[in-house]
């Protein structure tokens, strides 16, 4: 299956806080029918916060796509992943990302151009992301999706003929 996103493990970090959202600015290429988000979290991280996987459209403002349910960032970090269904985005440029609700886990981050938004409400994530601010980290956070909208099945026959000698 594609994805799009940051699949790596980084080498950088990005410490949360509560009702902070990190976020990468990323292209979809095609028309996704996604099927699964996942956020990876550092190994220094504390076990007692939760995380949801937030997609929003990737301008000033962008709309939010889809916010997945809480799950529980364990002791020692690791990837979370979040099962998306019914969710169809066009080829565009998205923000993905995370919030948490509290400040003892680590995300883990490639150096780069990352973006956080400092009011995104853990509990009801808002309808649009905030005040972008540059972060000098890229969150390991992708999506992974079916590629969509343009299936197209083709029915072949085959005829043949007998020649009676």
């Amino acid at each position: 299956m594609p994805t799009f996103g940051n699949t790596g493990t980084g080498s950088d970090t990005y410490p949360t806080s509560n009702d902070r959202g990190l976020f990468g600015l990323f292209t979809l290429p095609d028309t996704a029918d996604v099927t699964e988000i996942a956020v990876r979290f550092d190994a220094t991280s504390s076990a007692g916060d939760n995380a949801k996987g937030l997609i929003y459209e990737g301008v000033a403002g962008g709309a939010l796509q889809y916010a997945t349910a809480g799950q529980a960032v364990p002791g020692g970090g690791g990837l979370l992943t979040w099962v998306v269904s019914g969710l169809t985005l066009p080829p565009g440029d998205y923000y993905l990302g995370s919030v948490v609700d509290s400040f003892n886990c680590v995300w883990q981050a490639e150096p780069g151009a990352g973006n956080w938004v400092a009011s995104v409400p853990y509990a009801s994530p808002a309808s649009t992301i905030g005040t972008i601010n540059s972060a000098g980290a890229v969150p390991d956070v992708y999506v992974t999706y079916d590629i969509g909208g343009n299936s197209v099945t083709v029915k072949v026959h085959h005829r043949r003929q007998q020649g009676i000698a």
